[in-house]
């Protein structure tokens, strides 16, 4: 199939969210200079020749990842053979609304717990709108992720939900491509990947969950440790690095570009 466009869809792993290099400008690949914020379907859209857009944020839910592709295709008029990469986020993430400010946003329940201080002030403000206290928020999260949060049943409920995405687009004539960007909830040991176009990690080497991030932590430890243990902390990472402040690399997003090219 001839593709016009590809569309980058998913969190801040698929928004190319990363750290800058000392100079705060340029990352370096084979000799090439990359922006700082490095987005795998970029570095897909120049291997295909075709123009890249984005609708991916940083911490969104799979819920906002799938709603950005709803409203994308639907308002769509530009481009005729779209190619969409849809990589997942977290399954605890959910968007809702709030109705003091009429906005909707993303929710981590599982990470609120790390936030401390002004940073936990700062996110009360913008769930809660400043209306409830910050013990309030946490005692919320903690009775959230212990009594009403269920792995199997939002695995189950996403698999529903792409499988009719999938539908959806190929009676719009988009072709698709789904990975697991954070957590394994989608793939081979879910026995759903048959009806989806899911971009496996696994090999004959990598035999861990079947996502980018499990695989690139893999990559990390295996192959960047020797690198890892001759740099001081100061030092910025060379580009071989799979990891960035939390974030895949440069090297890694080339290298997620040209893992789908392979499967295409």
């Amino acid at each position: 199939m001839i593709y016009d466009v590809v569309v980058g869809a998913g969190c801040s792993f698929m928004n190319g969210d990363t750290i800058k290099d000392k100079e705060g400008g340029h990352w370096d690949y084979d000799g090439v200079e990359l922006p700082t914020k490095p987005r795998p379907v970029k570095f897909l859209s120049k291997l295909l020749n075709i123009d890249e857009v984005n609708i991916s944020h940083t911490g969104s839910s799979n819920e906002r990842i799938m709603r950005n592709i709803y409203e994308w295709v639907e308002f769509n008029t530009k481009y005729k053979n779209p190619l969409i990469i849809i990589g997942l986020s977290g399954l605890a993430r959910y968007a809702y609304k709030n109705e003091d400010t009429n906005r909707v946003f993303d929710l981590h329940p599982a990470s609120i717990n790390g936030y401390r201080g002004e940073d936990l002030v700062a996110l009360n403000k913008k769930v809660t709108n400043g209306n409830s206290t910050t013990k309030e928020l946490q005692d919320w999260v903690h009775y959230y992720m212990r009594y009403f949060f269920n792995q199997d049943f939002e695995e189950k409920k996403l698999q529903r939900e792409l499988v009719t995405l999938s539908y959806y687009l190929k009676a719009k004539g988009c072709d698709y491509r789904i990975h697991n960007s954070l957590e394994d909830n989608l793939g081979g040991d879910n026995g759903v990947d048959h009806r989806l176009n899911f971009i496996s990690f696994r090999d004959k080497d990598y035999k861990g969950p079947d996502t980018w991030n499990g695989y690139l932590r893999w990559q990390h430890t295996e192959i960047d440790k020797n690198i890892q243990d001759n740099l001081s902390r100061s030092q910025t990472p060379p580009y071989g690095l799979r990891f960035c402040g939390g974030h895949p690399s440069p090297n890694a997003g080339m290298e997620l570009a040209q893992r789908i090219y392979k499967y295409l």
